[in-house]
């Protein structure tokens, strides 16, 4: 970027790709504004809160990051030296459905676990600590407008709300969740994707192929549902023999998470991808997709998702003794479901760059650790970078 211009970035995310990209375009002298239809950072490493109980802290996406590379170890590493994150001795688990043992996972060769302190929503509060990032919560973009300069070349993108209030102008937009320019949009939230709408005006190759080659990524839907312990049932829940397990030979379920804080003990259970395909008209009545994108859900709908999640829980515990009770819950079950998260192939980080639009893309859809924390967050900062590099 030329030494006299100092650009306006919007980041359109507030994930862990987001808020990196935004921290490092911030250190690197960008004027950048962070825009999350969330109530605060995080997206699938945020941490469930309510206003009415504040013990209630469940970490119900991404509970623990696996890292792997050089450059995601330093990352991470600074983040921990701040005390915004930990390691994790304890190892991730399987158990088969109903098996009174667990085993361990296994996992990636050198890998080393991280998590958010005290929760994992700490981890993009960390990232953005000590930046100038201006940040806007509860703001769902709905349109973008392009900004043409005299030439007729982009300049920049208007960024507008459902009632066609402008949520932020910028010269060049990074956009790190796949959902506005995916076809998932339309299922969830009606009309067209807000940058394939826009990208019809600018007719930018770039842009097209960029759009195409997220369309050609898969999403593998997860429901979660969250409960809350307290007293002896909580203590039972506790001398569970893990934090985390994977779950083998259940159609329903694919993840148990047990978190232990503020005196009382948290279970979320991940459904499989297999089973979430054909709920995926069940949202939360809670969630952000509901709340604030107005995504449709039905009551009725949500108890039986709630019902068979609760119920493969129940399930695959049944060996242990003594046996916890999902009856006894202080708190939940509720219901989340995480529809555009966890991809299914990625794209390379050259096809995530339209430079003649003003555009990048950072996620775990881009670039290599997709899936994970670890590649949200390097896929984040590789785009600052290459951002900040333009003439």
């Amino acid at each position: 970027m030329a030494a006299a211009a100092i650009p306006r970035v919007s980041v359109l995310g507030g994930g862990i790709a987001g808020c990196a990209a935004a921290a490092r375009l911030s250190r690197l002298g960008a004027h950048v504004t962070l825009v999350e239809m969330g109530r605060g950072p995080g997206g699938r490493a945020a941490t469930r809160r309510t206003r009415e109980d504040k013990r209630i802290e469940i970490d119900h996406g991404a509970p623990l990051a696996e890292f792997t590379t050089p450059a995601g170890l330093k990352m991470v590493q600074d983040l921990t030296d701040r005390g915004w994150s930990e390691t994790v001795s304890e190892p991730i688990k399987r158990l088969k459905s109903g098996a009174s043992e667990c085993s361990e996972r296994g996992g990636l060769p050198d890998a080393r676990i991280f998590r958010g302190k005290p929760s994992m929503s700490a981890w993009c509060e960390g990232l953005l600590d000590g930046t100038q990032v201006v940040t806007k919560f509860g703001n769902m973009v709905r349109s973008l407008d392009a900004v043409r300069d005299s030439s007729g070349s982009i300049a920049g993108w208007r960024l507008f709300d459902k009632d066609k209030s402008m949520i932020d102008e910028c010269d060049w937009l990074v956009i790190t969740g796949s959902g506005v320019a995916h076809s998932r949009w339309t299922k969830s939230f009606g009309g067209m994707p807000p940058l394939v709408e826009a990208a019809m005006q600018v007719k930018d190759p770039e842009l097209d192929a960029a759009i195409a080659a997220i369309e050609g990524v898969g999403s593998q839907p997860v429901q979660a549902a969250m409960l809350g312990f307290e007293g002896e049932a909580a203590s039972i829940w506790s001398a569970l023999p893990f934090s985390v397990v994977e779950i083998d030979g259940d159609e329903t379920v694919a993840k148990i998470i047990i978190q232990r804080r503020n005196g009382m003990v948290f279970v979320v259970v991940h459904s499989t991808h297999q089973f979430a395909e054909t709920a995926q008209d069940a949202f939360g009545s809670t969630s952000t997709a509901a709340r604030v994108g107005g995504a449709a859900t039905d009551g009725d709908r949500e108890q039986q998702v709630l019902d068979a999640l609760v119920g493969g829980l129940d399930r695959c515990l049944a060996g242990f003794s003594p046996r916890p009770s999902t009856r006894v819950a202080t708190f939940g079950p509720l219901l989340h479901r995480w529809g555009n998260a966890f991809p299914r192939g990625f794209i390379a980080s050259k096809d995530a760059f339209a430079p003649s639009s003003h555009v990048a893309f950072a996620g775990d859809y881009v670039g290599q650790r997709s899936g994970s924390v670890e590649g949200a967050m390097l896929s984040g900062a590789e785009a600052a970078e290459i951002l900040m590099s333009q003439d």
